[in-house]
């Protein structure tokens, strides 16, 4: 699906979304404002969701998985989106992120979901600023269950990282954070994990 224009609602009701997993698929791609994403189940396709340059959208209820290894083969993909909202929502990606916030992807609001990965993070904020963590799991294999880098004033907040031999919860090159109330276990390396940060709140 390719959304086009704004203020539209695509609301699966439990069907499913499936592609063929060629590179350069995406199951509901949006580039315009105020899209609402519902009850969709998605899979076999490069991205399961991918929002470009749209601010103000809503993916609830959703079910978004990538096996692709090919270029950005992510669940749920921001990139220069913001003021979005991830609700009760689960996001797998073998290769590349589960849920991917990226390049000025500010204001975005993760709640009450789920993220895993087997050789990206679960969650991975990067370039983004004041992006909020609240009640999600973030999973990865041999990355980081949540990782927030070269960004300012996230907020993570009763939410669980998990990692089998990357770091649990990374933070790097970041200030401004606050961050309360999360578990971080990792089996074979640190459960948190912070670098080149100031002015955080721990």
């Amino acid at each position: 699906f390719n959304v086009t224009a704004a203020n539209v609602v695509l609301n699966c009701n439990g069907y499913f979304v499936t592609g063929n997993n060629s590179s350069s698929t995406y199951g509901i791609y949006s580039n315009v404002n105020n899209t609402t994403i519902r009850n969709c189940p998605i899979s076999n396709f490069m991205s399961a969701i991918w929002l470009f340059n749209s601010n103000g959208s809503t993916i609830n209820n959703v079910t978004a998985g990538s096996t692709n290894t090919g270029a950005n083969p992510h669940g749920i993909f921001l990139q220069s989106s913001s003021s979005n909202l991830i609700n009760n929502s689960t996001a797998t990606a073998t290769a590349g992120h589960a849920i991917y916030v990226v390049s000025s992807s500010n204001s975005n609001n993760i709640t009450g979901s789920s993220a895993t990965s087997t050789s990206g993070n679960g969650i991975y904020v990067s370039s983004a600023n004041s992006n909020r963590i609240t009640g999600s799991t973030g999973t990865s294999t041999s990355g980081a269950g949540i990782y927030v880098e070269t960004s300012t004033s996230a907020l993570l907040s009763n939410s669980t990282a998990v990692s089998n031999s990357g770091a649990a919860l990374w933070v790097a090159g970041t200030s401004s954070h606050t961050i309360s109330n999360v578990t971080a276990t990792s089996t074979s390396s640190d459960g948190f994990k912070v670098a080149s940060t100031s002015s955080s709140q721990f």
